[in-house]
């Protein structure tokens, strides 16, 4: 019991780090943007194929994006240059912790963001998004599916991990959307 306790605490405390760590640069991208998704209006390599159009549902991607991806993904491999042996699962992790963790991200772009918002998350006001489901882009759902096959390639732990990655990103998620929320409230009833 010790051993899975020991498990799970390593897990939450790794993806809360991984966590802060996107948040900082959601913070960072959302400064850069301002009400500008994918950096449209920045001077910035973009690239579409139809490779970058099935993953990213059609869009173009920002030279920014690719490098701060390829940085986060460096970033996740340290473990395998000090002490991590490296295998196949530690290797799904890695990308289904990307994945996943971009779905928060543009979350949180928008939740953060002072032109849009939690109550603007919807396909009225995020017209870059073309197709919903549940409330959700249809991006969203894609990319979870995807992070979840690859997770079996570390059966039975990678369904574990990606379930704990989820709960410790969506509570964080909702914190900063209550958060952002009552901070956006303040600055209303101070400008008044």
């Amino acid at each position: 019991m010790d051993n899975f306790a020991g498990f799970i605490g390593w897990y939450i405390a790794k993806y809360i780090y991984f966590f802060v760590i996107a948040f900082a640069l959601i913070v960072i991208e959302n400064k850069l943007e301002v009400k500008y998704k994918f950096a449209k209006k920045i001077h910035n390599l973009r690239i579409k194929s139809r490779f970058t159009s099935f993953v990213f549902g059609g869009k173009e991607i920002s030279g920014y994006f690719i490098f701060v991806m390829i940085g986060l993904f460096l970033f996740l491999h340290i473990p395998f240059l000090i002490t991590a042996s490296w295998s196949i699962g530690a290797e799904s992790e890695i990308f289904a912790v990307l994945l996943l963790a971009g779905i928060f991200w543009d979350f949180l772009w928008v939740v953060l963001n002072p032109y849009y918002g939690v109550r603007k998350f919807n396909q009225k006001h995020l017209y870059w998004y073309e197709a919903w489901v549940a409330g959700i882009p249809v991006e969203y759902a894609r990319t979870f599916g995807l992070a979840a096959m690859i997770s079996l390639l570390d059966y039975p732990f990678g369904i574990g991990k990606i379930a704990i990655l989820l709960v410790v990103f969506g509570i964080a998620s909702c914190i900063v959307a209550i958060a952002s929320e009552f901070y956006r409230g303040l600055q209303t009833e101070s400008e008044n």
